[in-house]
């Protein structure tokens, strides 16, 4: 009797794959695997707790049904790669020739994760004849796309003076800025836009997106963001060129 209780014991101990609801426990492999699914760690699993680290348990029970001694016990630590969202855009609506505008994005496991961000100034997301700034953390530097986006045509120290334009608009250094802390990172450009910007692409409208890339190369699920009235959602947030009006009034606009 005893011998049949131990092989039950056994029986029960030798368990088929789990489907659990973070991922897809194989024990034939001993870790967790993809089967059919499009990730075994779910990107939503990453999203929950504090942060996007998790701690590893391991509690191993013998014949007798004893794990160890206190319980479960912490072996280590895995941090999940999650992409960083944008979180909002000052101001996000309004017109004019120049602005100062202030990109706030976040980064699960920290901002210090974040590779670079970036604002497009455009009729699509097309970095060519646009004004698309990018901040680029290992060179802690900003930098403006040239006209064909194919690279920069310079950089500006935030915080410093000194200038860069392509045939868009220019960045100045002194009126701009990155603030950091925790998970989230605030990039604050200084911009003045040209005249001809606004008779370029389909419309004087630009739309404005947003491109936080991390360390593992994630951006937002679902590709660059585009602002809407008040704050970043796949809208957009337009600039309009006043003796060019665009004829969808009703949409925010900011003026040239």
């Amino acid at each position: 009797m005893w011998a049949t209780s131990r092989r039950a014991r056994q029986q029960r101990l030798q368990l088929p794959v789990h489907h659990l609801r973070r991922g897809i426990l194989d024990p034939d492999i001993g870790q967790f695997a993809d089967h059919g699914r499009q990730s075994a760690v779910q990107h939503a699993f990453a999203s929950t707790g504090t942060s996007a680290a998790k701690t590893i348990y391991a509690y191993p029970v013998n014949s007798a049904g004893q794990g160890p001694t206190g319980g479960m016990a912490a072996i280590g630590s895995w941090t999940i790669p999650t992409p960083p969202i944008v979180v909002s855009l000052t101001p996000a609506t309004g017109q004019g020739s120049s602005q100062t505008f202030a990109l706030t994005v976040s980064d699960l496991a920290g901002a210090s994760d974040l590779a670079s961000v970036q604002i497009l100034f455009a009729n699509s997301t097309s970095l060519s004849s646009a004004c698309a700034v990018t901040y680029v953390a290992q060179q802690k530097n900003i930098g403006l796309s040239n006209d064909a986006g194919t690279g920069y045509t310079g950089y500006v120290t935030p915080g410093q003076a000194g200038s860069v334009s392509n045939s868009q608009c220019t960045l100045s250094g002194a009126g701009s800025s990155i603030q950091s802390g925790g998970n989230a990172l605030v990039l604050t450009v200084s911009l003045q836009f040209n005249v001809a910007f606004a008779s370029l692409g389909t419309s004087a409208a630009k739309t404005i997106y947003a491109n936080p890339v991390n360390s593992a190369g994630q951006g937002p699920s679902g590709g660059m963001v585009s602002s809407g009235p008040g704050q970043f959602q796949r809208r957009a947030c337009q600039l309009s060129c006043p003796y060019l009006p665009h004829p969808d009034m009703a949409r925010p606009k900011r003026s040239l």
